[in-house]
């Protein structure tokens, strides 16, 4: 993958209907997680990931989008 410093790959699977998991890999070695989970409803999208940046500093971050 070009253009990520913190991953060279991704891995993904589906937990359920609305919800899929990746694990960020660097060098074969997961570096972090994404849990993307779309509502019932369809209108909302959350993103949470936990991870540690290229740099080895730890982050932890969400994120919440609303369909207009």
């Amino acid at each position: 993958m070009r253009g990520a410093a913190d991953y060279d790959a991704i891995s993904l699977k589906q937990v359920d209907g609305n919800t899929v998991k990746s694990t960020m890999l660097k060098a074969g070695k997961p570096v972090g997680t994404t849990t993307r989970t779309v509502s019932a409803h369809g209108k909302v999208l959350t993103l949470s990931t936990k991870g540690t940046d290229a740099n080895g500093k730890p982050y932890d971050n969400v994120a919440v989008y609303d369909k207009q």
